[in-house]
């Protein structure tokens, strides 16, 4: 074997190594992206879930959460700054 022939068997090898960790990374980032999206998803799912109990419960007396009063404080102060 020829010191040429030597050479282009270590660029290919290499090269198939670049490409293996590549896809290696490229596997990694995908599952990460997933993660994050389906942490996103239920985020939305519990702040739906989160929204339809509220709209449900707030006109009951007493509230069950000092939350709830503290939401209907802030939809009032936001309906004063959107008439002003």
């Amino acid at each position: 074997m020829s010191n040429y022939e030597k050479i282009e068997d270590m660029i290919i090898s290499a090269g198939r190594t670049a490409v293996s960790a590549t896809k290696e990374i490229a596997g990694v980032a995908k599952n990460k992206i997933d993660v994050k999206t389906k942490e996103y998803d239920l985020k939305m799912l519990y702040a739906e879930l989160g929204r339809a109990y509220y709209n449900d419960h707030k006109n009951d007396e007493p509230y069950d959460y000092d939350v709830m009063q503290t939401i209907l404080n802030a939809e009032a102060e936001l309906k004063n700054l959107k008439s002003e």
